[in-house]
């Protein structure tokens, strides 16, 4: 059995989160671990879940994506970032 790349999704938007959910549903190598609407869920849930990749729209709301994406680098580093 192929391992499966872990993943937590992180933007603002329903409609995004949910299309990208859809697009990993059909592969079965891609786990979603979490999805989150702001830096501070982001955080706990790769906190807890610590995913392989972390998917991440800069344009959060009132949040900076650079700046979770800064702490995600310095507090998980072996977390891989994709930023959309």
């Amino acid at each position: 059995m192929v391992e499966q790349t872990r993943i937590v999704i992180v933007d603002d938007h329903p409609f995004v989160r949910e299309g990208l959910k859809q697009l990993l549903a059909g592969q079965s190598d891609f786990r979603l671990m979490a999805e989150a609407s702001s830096a501070s869920d982001a955080q706990s849930a790769i906190d807890a879940q610590e995913p392989d990749v972390a998917v991440v729209d800069l344009a959060l709301g009132a949040d900076d994506g650079i700046e979770l994406v800064r702490w995600i680098r310095q507090s998980h580093p072996a977390v891989r970032v994709l930023v959309l």
